[in-house]
């Protein structure tokens, strides 16, 4: 699991039941819904992922 922080450094509340922002990652796929367009990080034990969500499209984050 992870923490999603938005552009602002705040953790992004993607889920009501998750107030600190974290999130699972199951291999080999894990789908997030209705993030609100925009720039995020993905920060896990001592790394990080950035990515961008944009209106309409399918975001792809590879965390290798």
């Amino acid at each position: 699991s992870g923490q999603v922080v938005a552009a602002d450094g705040g953790p992004y509340l993607a889920s009501p039941w998750q107030l600190d922002g974290r999130l699972d990652v199951r291999p080999p796929l894990t789908v997030w819904d209705h993030f609100a367009p925009g720039a995020y990080r993905f920060v896990a034990a001592e790394r990080s992922w950035s990515f961008t969500v944009e209106e309409g499209k399918t975001t792809t984050l590879e965390l290798k």
